[in-house]
């Protein structure tokens, strides 16, 4: 159930009535601030599972084989489990907008109702990257093969572009779909469906939709990489050698990463979330002129 807030409190501004990168970015901070105890909270039960993996590690000493497997767990892990997570922080992202006081009991038991629905809306997107990504690689490939059959040379250069278009269209399909999680959740159409709705709401916005998408990789990808390197610095002749790395860095630095890396997910894993619901919310508003109050009947 969820409860107005104090009358005397102001309500947070609901957007501009267009997408604009700054104000998303602005009010997702915003949000996530303001609650982040609650997603922390929100996130740590999520992905439990990934906690006690990493505290059950810890009890002996962790071989390179075992960081190895912990690193793919984490993950994989995180890419499902993260998704109760997604569903439960987009329920409170909109009860928030609205103005209104939302449990934590309530955003889990919403985002375990939808979470059969969200993860076959996730496989069906990462169905249709990885087709793309093949069909790029089979013609880039064959493109670099006749580059250097015709020219007698390399075909480094194909290679460079060919990256290059898979980089883009991987960022542009992401772009596409990044609301897909939210209609799931918030207008419940079905699997398919939620990713052709996504596709509608961001025709015309991707390129924004974009840039947010690498400003939040930027501001969630450096703090992990800085942490990685402080603790296990990886060089370029070891750079995929976990038992060199353990050996290297000791047992300390490993379990101290795997700690702090772990929460590091946990405090942070919410943020993209709360990004694609206020994007959704401001594509809503811009596109078909719908408040929030209308948005969340949905859970009324």
């Amino acid at each position: 159930m969820t409860r107005p807030r104090n009358r005397h409190r102001r309500p947070p501004a609901m957007g501009p009535g267009r997408l604009e990168i700054g104000s998303v970015l602005a009010r997702t901070f915003s949000v996530w601030g303001r609650k982040l105890i609650a997603f922390s909270i929100l996130s740590l039960v999520g992905l439990s599972p990934l906690l006690a993996y990493t505290l059950f590690l810890l009890g002996s000493p962790v071989s390179g084989h075992a960081f190895s497997v912990w690193t793919s767990v984490n993950f994989w892990g995180s890419q499902v489990l993260g998704l109760l997570v997604t569903g439960a922080a987009v329920f409170g992202v909109v009860q928030d907008l609205r103005g209104a006081e939302v449990s934590i009991g309530t955003c889990i038991t919403e985002g375990l109702r939808r979470m059969p629905a969200t993860i076959g809306v996730t496989l069906l997107m990462w169905v249709y990257l990885l087709s793309a990504m093949l069909a790029i690689g089979i013609l880039g490939s064959l493109g670099a093969g006749l580059v250097g059959f015709l020219t007698g040379g390399s075909a480094a250069v194909t290679g460079l572009i060919v990256i290059a278009v898979l980089a883009g269209v991987v960022g542009w399909i992401f772009s596409m779909f990044w609301v897909a999680v939210p209609v799931c959740v918030l207008e419940a159409p079905g699997v398919s469906a939620s990713l052709g709705r996504s596709a509608r709401l961001t025709n015309r916005h991707r390129w924004k939709i974009l840039l947010v998408l690498f400003i939040l990789f930027l501001i969630l990808g450096v703090p992990g990489y800085a942490l990685r390197q402080a603790l296990l610095p990886v060089t370029w002749i070891h750079p995929d050698a976990p038992e060199v790395l353990v050996a290297t860095h000791g047992q300390q630095a490993v379990k101290t990463y795997m700690v702090l890396s772990t929460l590091f997910s946990m405090l942070t894993g919410p943020l993209t979330a709360v990004a694609s619901a206020v994007v959704y919310h401001d594509l809503r508003t811009s596109k078909e002129g719908v408040g929030v109050e209308e948005i969340a009947k949905v859970f009324d």
